[in-house]
């Protein structure tokens, strides 16, 4: 049958939370409690070690001085930007390196005699025959530079160099030893590289000198033999120096003047013939006159031929000089026509042909200069010759003066600004900072440890964990018992821990559900020996006490835990394979009010039995005759036997003992209890250690009225007999 649904406030089970792991402030604080003992011990370990050993450490001096730098662009080409001053990213980087290289530190070791320094390499005398003079050198220089610091300061031209030594005289010795080096190469780095380039330019002008005479005699004897005279001065390379070609240039001219005004004549001997020449006839005197004469005839005639008809000898008269004129007027006419048409046509031919004679002209000579091309190319290549060979000589010429006026001219680019002076504290070691950075790094490794320790060992150690790990309720938190002996003892005993702790889960009990409190429950667990019998008895004895009827039902049919005397009943398995009643099965036990129902002999299938309807009819039995029915059944981890039994009771209160099994195999079996449909009050926690518990779960139950003695607890067997 299925268990009734009751209400539970205090259960906060989410079967999506089963794996989820909570994690805050506050359990770090835990971790660090439970472990303080543990990570001051290993913190007082380390920093006395350290101690101890910046104790044994030789104690090193520092010392730094400051030179500031300034670069000289040389000019290869021009003197005018010989003095200009540049201080860039790249020349300070160059020289910071320089200041690094092995070179000067080989330099500064010789020059300082830093070989007979114990610090740099105390040989015995055995060792300094077997290690040769440059493998001490080499030795002596590798020191310097790892002790050796240059930067620069800021955004400055000034460079810091620091030495390191035992010795506060022997680092400011050294720290002016690189600089006093550094600042003497470079200058002989400078008077080096003018000295070469003075030699190199000496023998770049010698050459350059008999490459520009011996070009020179070349170009002059090529213009004699080919007859080529320069008859204008041109710097330019490419002029044509022959007459021919100065003579096609002028000829070239007038055939663009000649070839203009042909265009302009055809132009106007083309208008000519297409023109009336209107305005020149308007202004022939002649023209004028006759049409004049024309129009007095022509209003001599109208006035007249209003008295006479046209047949009249007079007017007929007129009309025959009016005739006449108009003739003269059209043979004036052409011959002005004609005349300005034939003027144009005379000046087109006389442009053409002086084009054309101008044209033949040219091509004459073009031909001439074509010939001479191939001389004159040669000529122009020994020209561009001489002027790059004279160029050349005229800058090394200018650059062999300047290199020699530089090299008074350029300014110091070094200087030192503040010289090392030796140090009366060490650099280190630093007591106080090793001491704290001891203590700090071993503090953090030290919880670290813990808390991977804590990690780790991830069990249910504490009802917090019951609540942050398993999303579940605490009905109660039983203490580990402190004495020896049978646990019934203890659990009789109503002033001891155990029997207040089960005090406790019985008030939960009470509570949890309101006026529809669970009546059967069964007590189960993940694997055997978590405490669920014990809870199952001492819940009963805690409930009897207090005037209510209990059956306890023993409902591990594979592994027996209540005791009974042979043949005195057969037992829940005697009940479900119907060999005995209910009432024959249940015996009184020595406390009052408590009746026990055994699980009698054993059965194959105890799986089966109890899904049957026989172990139905005796939960009903139980519900009518009993106020209480407790269950303790087998383990949920292999067997089915308990989820069958949690389908069937009213609610299941699941044992978990503190410190045993990991929080995964326990969400495990949670999981198989939510999902066979049953009621899941919380989680009993047994076998509680006071020293492993958290301070914000204090499940303390020593409470004992003053005066009185704890009984000393009786020995009995392993198994619980309370027949």
């Amino acid at each position: 049958m299925n268990s009734p649904n009751y209400e539970n406030p205090g259960q906060i089970y989410n079967t999506a939370d089963l794996n989820e792991r909570s994690f805050d402030s506050w359990k770090l604080f835990l971790v660090a409690k439970k472990w303080a003992w543990a990570i001051a011990l290993f913190m007082l370990l380390v920093a006395s070690l350290t101690l101890v050993a910046v104790l044994r450490m030789q104690p090193i001096y520092s010392a730094s001085t400051t030179i500031e730098i300034k670069q000289a662009e040389r000019n290869i080409i021009g003197f005018s930007d010989v003095d200009s001053i540049v201080a860039d990213t790249e020349f300070l980087t160059t020289q910071v390196e320089l200041l690094r290289s092995t070179s000067l530190a080989q330099d500064v070791v010789k020059e300082l005699n830093l070989l007979s320094d114990p610090y740099f390499g105390d040989f015995s005398d055995e060792q300094a025959v077997e290690i040769s003079q440059a493998g001490r050198l080499k030795i002596a220089t590798d020191i310097l530079k790892g002790n050796l610091v240059v930067a620069p300061v800021g955004r400055t031209r000034l460079i810091r160099v620091s030495f390191e030594h035992s010795s506060p005289e022997g680092a400011a010795k050294i720290a002016n030893g690189v600089v006093k080096k550094f600042i003497s190469n470079s200058a002989d780095r400078k008077v080096n590289t003018t000295s070469y380039a003075e030699e190199f330019l000496q023998e770049q002008l010698v050459t350059v000198r008999a490459a520009l005479e011996e070009s020179e005699r070349e170009w002059v004897q090529y213009a004699s033999d080919n007859s080529i005279i320069e008859l204008r001065s041109d710097e330019s390379l490419g002029a044509d120096p022959s007459l021919d070609a100065s003579a096609l240039i002028v000829l070239d001219a007038e055939l663009i003047v000649a070839r203009t005004e042909r265009d302009l004549a055809e132009s106007s001997y083309n208008q000519a013939l297409q023109s009336s020449f209107s305005s020149d006839l308007t202004q022939n005197e002649a023209l004028n006159s006759m049409n004049e004469k024309k129009l007095e005839l022509e209003a001599e005639y109208i006035e007249k031929s209003a008295l006479f008809k046209p047949g009249f000898p007079e007017m007929i008269e007129i009309k025959d000089r009016i005739d006449f004129i108009n003739q003269e007027i059209e043979s004036q006419t052409k011959s002005v026509v004609s005349g300005k048409v034939e003027e144009a046509r005379i000046a087109f031919i006389l442009a053409k042909e002086k084009e054309e004679g101008l044209q033949r002209r040219v091509s004459l000579l073009k031909v001439k200069v074509v010939d001479k091309r191939a001389v004159e190319i040669d000529y122009n290549i020994l020209k561009r010759q001489v002027e790059t060979n004279r160029n050349q000589y005229d800058a090394i010429l200018q650059r062999l003066k300047e290199v020699g006026f530089s090299e008074n001219l350029e300014p110091n680019l070094l200087a030192v600004v503040d010289v090392a002076q030796p140090s009366s504290y060490p650099v280190r070691p630093n007591k106080l900072f090793a001491l704290l950075g001891a203590l700090v790094t071993s503090g953090s490794l030290g919880f670290f440890l813990a808390f991977f320790v804590e990690t780790i060992n991830d069990k249910i150690k504490s009802p917090r964990d019951i609540k942050d790990k398993l999303k579940q309720a605490t009905f109660a938190v039983i203490p580990v018992a402190k004495t020896k002996g049978a646990i019934v003892d203890l659990l009789e005993d109503p002033q001891s821990e155990i029997s207040e702790a089960y005090s406790t889960l019985r008030t939960n009990l009470t509570f949890s559900g309101g006026n529809d409190r669970p009546r059967v429950i069964q007590f189960t667990s993940s694997q055997s020996g978590e405490g669920k019998s014990v809870s199952s008895l001492a819940l009963s004895i805690r409930i009897s006490a207090g005037d209510k009827k209990v059956l306890l039902i023993d409902c591990d049919m594979r592994r027996p835990t209540f005791l009974t005397d042979i043949g005195e009943s057969m037992g829940l398995s005697g009940v479900l394979t119907a060999q005995t009643s209910i009432s024959s099965a249940i015996l009184e036990s020595r406390y009052p009010n408590l009746d026990l129902i055994p699980s009698g002999v054993l059965v194959p299938n105890p799986a089966d039995l109890l899904a049957s309807d026989e172990f139905d009819s005796l939960l009903e039995y139980a519900r009518n005759n009993y106020d209480y029915v407790i269950v303790d059944s087998p383990p949920i981890l292999g067997l089915a036997d308990a989820l069958i039994l949690a389908s069937k009771v009213d609610a299941t209160l699941f044992v978990v003992q503190s410190n045993y099994l990991k929080t995964s195999t326990i969400n495990s079996s949670l999981e198989r209890v939510v999902n066979g449909e049953s009621n899941l009050l919380g989680v009993v926690m047994t076998k509680y250690k006071p020293e492993i518990r958290n301070s914000d779960n204090n499940y303390s139950y020593s409470y004992k009225a003053q005066g009185q003695e704890k009984k000393k607890p009786k020995k009995s067997k392993d198994k619980l007999s309370i027949t």
